[in-house]
């Protein structure tokens, strides 16, 4: 990646941090999101501070309830008590079912069974903490429910539970046009508009399957075409303060490196094609140092 590549990411970075909370005040609510490039607003269209919203995301926002509980049941008892929630959001494009989400096939029958079965099994894991489930329309940005849990009288709950309408006067029916991946946990410190950069958390259990989902999508599935002025970019941003375990650096390299071995990614390398950014970002502050 050239010189000016690198130092216009980072003035994006700065630019973006600029706008969010410094030190991050504690979250809102934990989302659990599509690695989708068209999800990336999902915060603004739930009216919800992005600054103030933990983000997982993987492959369909696929994610075990075990693994669920492991990663996460610890941060959301630290969280205040009046923002603890867990928010499911599947993804749609109403009227186009054949640019929803790649990882159900398109199905969203699947993908509302999906979201039901995960929200029922959280909550009968995780005590009082309310989960929900709902579907988002990443062309309007509307959100309509899935299932509401009853004990969430929080405004959220109910705006969620009446279907959020569309924030886009003007709805643009959308592709995807993502020309890199972001793999961390500050990705709303690094991206700042959707159709951009795909997302796939530092911890995800699917990092490694969602790392080839993704080059897959960007290669046969997207407006973008690659060129050497204009390669894909893999950014792996590895989290460091809170409560990052030390293991997961060695997590993130693994499975970057066996992606990096795949044919494609070694072709697209070879031809300059694919360009690889490593940076460290503190999820406290949003500091990021490059690597």
């Amino acid at each position: 990646m050239s010189e000016k590549a690198m130092a216009d990411l980072f003035a994006r970075h700065e630019k973006i941090i600029g706008s969010l909370d410094s030190p991050r005040k504690a979250p809102e609510a934990l989302l659990v999101v599509c690695m989708d490039e068209r999800t990336a607003l999902t915060e603004e269209a739930l009216g919800l501070d992005p600054s103030r919203v933990f983000r997982f995301a993987s492959g369909g926002g696929k994610i075990e309830a075990d693994d669920f509980v492991a990663l996460f049941g610890k941060r959301l008892v630290s969280m205040p008590a009046d923002s603890r929630r867990v928010l499911l959001a599947t993804h749609e494009v109403v009227g186009h079912p054949d640019l929803g989400c790649a990882a159900f096939k398109n199905d969203i029958a699947e993908q509302e069974r999906y979201f039901l079965a995960l929200r029922r099994a959280l909550a009968g894991r995780l005590g009082d903490v309310p989960v929900h489930a709902l579907c988002t329309d990443t062309s309007t940005d509307a959100a309509r429910p899935i299932e509401i849990d009853p004990r969430d009288d929080s405004e959220l709950a109910a705006r969620i539970a009446a279907g959020i309408g569309p924030q886009r006067e003007a709805p643009k029916i959308e592709g995807h046009a993502g020309r890199g991946i972001y793999v961390g946990e500050a990705y709303r410190a690094w991206v700042s508009d959707r159709n951009d950069f795909f997302h796939i958390n530092a911890d995800a259990p699917s990092l490694r399957g969602d790392l080839d989902i993704a080059l897959s999508v960007m290669l046969h599935h997207s407006a973008v075409r690659p060129d050497a002025d204009h390669p894909l970019i893999l950014h792996v941003d590895y989290p460091e303060g809170g409560d990052i375990r030390p293991e997961s650096r060695g997590k993130i390299d693994a499975a970057v490196d066996s992606f990096l071995s795949c044919p494609d990614a070694q072709r697209l390398k070879t031809d300059g094609l694919l360009c690889v950014v490593r940076t460290a970002t503190d999820i406290g502050n949003w500091s990021a140092q490059l690597l």
